[in-house]
């Protein structure tokens, strides 16, 4: 009898104890679906609010028709002499260097896409004449005082895409993500709190601010969803301690800690195959390092887009961008149609500058790199035919699709160009949860060409578009924030982890 009295406690315990186990367990699953059901709203939200940004405004320069270079002029344009040892040493006669400068003004003028939209004539005329003047008063000018003159000049123009010799005109206004996680905060109606020895410690000000400019939300090493102190700072900046003041609710104690913010690590190595898929803990993960092949022998982006309808089926996908810098954007344009199930629209303004240095810019890199005759074929014909001289420019309005899955896609300040034109469209779908930190911020100026300065052949590259991808402001140099900030280099190690602490890998479908 004693015994069948022990077993029946012995069952009732153990049904307590699942009971509690499966209720503990329950409850995080619904602390992440309110987690995911508050990003799709005001994702949701802005997506239905969005409208394209009127660049009528950016495309007022009409002289783009005029016949400023001649044939002459544009083969000196674009014989591409690339810097070595005898090139840095030359010195410049004075008329050499401003026949430089002088074409360089020119070139922004009338093809470079947001001449307008950085100020048009009263800037960038100002800036040339401030260069001529000093000029004189230099002495011996090399190549490397001609790159330092034009960097310092330009460094308003905050465009990620735009680089003089290979150095970009705007690294230092480019953000980087500095973090701290020796505090890890929770949040409930009384604010942010840190538990020290059990005893909860609400943060009340963050280097004499309020704490929440800093919280990020955050992946712990357990794999909670918490918030660690973060910012972003200018890459020109210096990271410093910063104070933080804690206050015990029930007794009005207030004590400050120092703590460190470090920099966001990123660990890309180059890749052998512009994209691999594995999988881990049964959760798919594309690695897509390019937007281009690697070698001639990379096929694997092309598998990628038919990887789009088998990895529907999955639950749960991780998409590792990290160190994403660019390329293409048709193949993972054909993937996302493919995954989805229908053509993705993202609210967007275009606007393409059309002049004959770009279709001359165009043609010499055809001849250089391209084995396709028929576009080399197409650009001769719009320069012989004069099909140049004019904006092209289109306006869409987003849509927001709806997504049964979960994708996770980890994100660093690598990911830049087209690899954040495919963040663009991802934001307007349901269920998706960027990992990691802000992107780079390169997508204001699309369709880049290259030209070289005849007498210092300093190599300008620039575009001749100006683009506003589901934002309707200029986010070079910043990039996309995500939706959870860790240190880039951990993120997928964190959301395996996150996917293991509430179950998602064992969840119906979201919706």
């Amino acid at each position: 009898m004693k015994l069948k009295k022990r077993l029946l406690i012995f069952t009732i315990v153990s049904i307590i104890i699942s009971t509690f186990y499966i209720f503990k367990s329950r409850k995080k699953e619904v602390a992440f679906y309110d987690f995911i059901n508050n990003i799709n709203e005001e994702r949701k939200f802005n997506v239905s609010n969005s409208t394209p940004l009127d660049i009528s405004k950016y495309m007022e320069n009409k002289n783009i028709n005029e016949e400023i270079f001649t044939n002459e002029d544009l083969e000196k344009l674009t014989n591409y002499k690339y810097a070595n040892e005898n090139i840095s040493n030359k010195i410049l006669t004075l008329n050499e260097v401003n026949e430089d400068i002088e074409y360089t003004f020119k070139l922004l003028k009338y093809v470079y896409g947001p001449y307008e939209y950085f100020g048009g004539d009263e800037v960038f005329l100002k800036k040339e004449n401030e260069i001529l003047n000093e000029l004189p008063n230099m002495g011996n000018i090399k190549y490397d005082d001609i790159k330092k003159l034009l960097l310092e000049a330009l460094s308003f123009i905050n465009d990620g895409h735009f680089s003089i010799s290979n150095s970009s005109i705007n690294i230092n206004k480019n953000s980087i993500y500095v973090y701290n996680e020796d505090y890890i905060f929770k949040k409930d109606t009384k604010g942010y709190y840190t538990t020290i020895n059990n005893t909860k410690w609400y943060a009340t000000s963050i280097d004499e601010k309020p704490s929440d400019k800093y919280m990020k939300t955050t992946i712990t090493k357990d794999g909670e969803l918490a918030y660690s102190i973060g910012m972003l700072l200018n890459n020109s900046e210096d990271i410093y301690p910063i104070n933080i003041s804690l206050t015990n609710n029930k007794t009005n104690k207030t004590i400050d800690k120092i703590v460190n913010l470090e920099r966001n690590l990123k660990t890309n190595k180059t890749p052998e195959a512009s994209v691999t898929e594995k999988t881990l803990d049964n959760i798919p993960i594309l690695k897509i390092m390019s937007m281009r092949p690697t070698n001639s022998n990379d096929n694997s982006l092309y598998d990628f887009v038919e990887s789009a309808e088998r990895l529907n089926k999955n639950k749960v996908l991780i998409i590792d961008l990290r160190g994403n810098i660019g390329g293409a954007e048709s193949l993972w344009k054909k993937w996302l149609n493919a995954y989805i199930g229908q053509d993705i629209e993202i609210t967007q303004s275009v606007g393409k500058k059309n002049s004959k240095a770009k279709l001359w810019a165009y043609k010499k890199y055809s001849e250089r790199f391209s084995s396709d005759k028929e576009l080399l074929v197409k650009i001769n014909s719009s320069i012989n035919n004069e099909d140049y001289g004019y904006w092209d420019s289109y306006l869409f309005k987003g849509k927001w699709y709806e997504n049964e899955n979960l994708i996770f896609v980890l994100v660093d300040d690598d990911v830049a160009s087209a690899s954040e034109g495919f963040l663009s469209y991802l934001r307007n779908i349901e269920n998706v949860v960027f990992v990691g930190s802000n992107s780079r911020g390169c997508l204001l100026v699309p369709d880049t060409s290259e030209f070289s300065l005849p007498n210092s052949n300093i190599i300008l590259r620039f575009g001749t578009g100006i683009a506003f991808k589901n934002t309707d402001t200029n986010i070079d140099g910043v990039g996309f924030e995500p939706d959870i900030w860790v240190n880039s280099s951990d993120a997928l190690d964190r959301v395996l982890k996150l996917c293991e602490r509430y179950n998602i890998s064992s969840m119906k479908h979201m919706k």
